[in-house]
């Protein structure tokens, strides 16, 4: 597609809460927005996109299982909106969840 796009700053912004329920545990709360302005290409629907908005919320689980060893568990939902796309398709909005697992072992 030959189209001439003005790439815009995007703006990432989030915070996060962390509890120690005990000496092997740890609850972790989430929140994070990003925003776009402008015309962007998004490989999610492989054309470009005006103005993109996610928000994002999320709540993970940190389990230390020894002194060399720690598991993380995570999941968010999401939910983000897209302008009108140069496909002629209107604005969209998706939503759905994130799962990541980590394990993470010192040597």
């Amino acid at each position: 597609m030959n189209k001439k796009v003005e790439e815009s700053p995007v703006h990432y912004f989030g915070a996060e809460w962390k509890k120690h329920l005990s000496k092997k545990t740890d609850l972790r709360l989430a929140a994070d927005i990003m925003i776009a302005d402008g015309i962007r290409y998004s490989s999610l629907t492989d054309s470009y996109v005006d103005n993109r908005k996610k928000v994002a919320l999320g709540i993970g689980c940190d389990l230390k299982m020894d002194e060399r060893n720690k598991l993380s568990l995570k999941v968010q939902h999401f939910s983000m909106r897209d302008g009108k796309n140069s496909n002629g398709a209107d604005a969209r909005r998706y939503q759905g969840f994130n799962f990541l697992t980590s394990f993470y072992h010192t040597f």
